[in-house]
């Protein structure tokens, strides 16, 4: 009787390995997309600091936030290359105002980001927490 040594894999082996490759991947991804989802925030939310500074320079000159809306100097977030929020005044008064970031992309656990005159950080449309958002937790 004679047994031969087979050298390879079979295809029930390659298949699962497939699998194991595809579960990986998918796992990955979805790290990677909410890694960038994170960082765009973050980029949001300097930008959103960024118009605070100059709305308290507009105070300092005047004595007074006005009652028009101000055009900002970073309307959007990344201030260059695509699009990721888009940074208005929600609301104004002489001596208040709130800033807010609307993201693009409408799925973002996150949200709408407002923050006024005070410092006071809110969501909008959010299913995930102030704190993780705005990253005071």
């Amino acid at each position: 009787m004679k047994i031969r040594n087979q050298a390879g894999i079979t295809f029930l082996e390659l298949m699962v390995a497939l699998v194991i490759v595809a579960i990986l991947s998918k796992i990955a991804l979805s790290a990677y997309t909410e890694y960038l989802k994170r960082a765009a925030r973050t980029e949001a939310k300097t930008v959103m600091m960024e118009n605070m500074l100059s709305m308290e320079q507009l105070f300092t000159l005047n004595n007074s936030y006005g009652t028009a809306i101000p055009v900002l100097p970073w309307p959007r977030s990344p201030k260059v290359g695509t699009v990721k929020y888009n940074i208005t005044v929600d609301a104004i008064t002489p001596t208040s105002y709130i800033l807010k970031a609307v993201p693009v992309d409408s799925s973002d656990k996150c949200g709408t980001f407002k923050i006024d005159n005070t410092g006071l950080r809110t969501l909008v449309g959010n299913s995930a927490s102030v704190d993780t958002c705005w990253g005071n937790g």
